[in-house]
């Protein structure tokens, strides 16, 4: 069973809502994980995927984190430093462009 999570800056405190993500990894099974970092900008979106993909390896070796980013610059500056365990991809929102006659 895939877990989703939305991640967002609640506390005005990136360290402290990454611990509080790495805790309710310890506490529910997460294995298989989707987080959705859409919300925040590129350096912390950037900084939470490298946190807490590295927790998350050491306590499911063989698991898998999809990281909804905000857009394909996002995904393209991430990308490179990923891990093996994960995956990152760029958040689909349903917007309906107006097309002008």
């Amino acid at each position: 069973m895939t877990i989703t999570y939305g991640f967002e800056c609640r506390t005005n405190d990136l360290k402290c809502d990454i611990e509080k993500l790495k805790s309710y990894m310890s506490k529910n099974d997460c294995k298989t994980m989707t987080i959705d970092v859409s919300s925040l900008n590129f350096i912390d979106a950037a900084r939470v995927c490298a946190l807490v993909s590295g927790y998350h390896y050491t306590n499911y070796i063989d698991g898998v984190l999809t990281w909804l980013v905000r857009d394909d610059a996002a995904k393209n500056q991430i990308t490179p430093f990923i891990l093996g365990n994960m995956l990152v991809k760029v958040k689909q929102t349903d917007i309906i462009k107006k097309v002008s006659a």
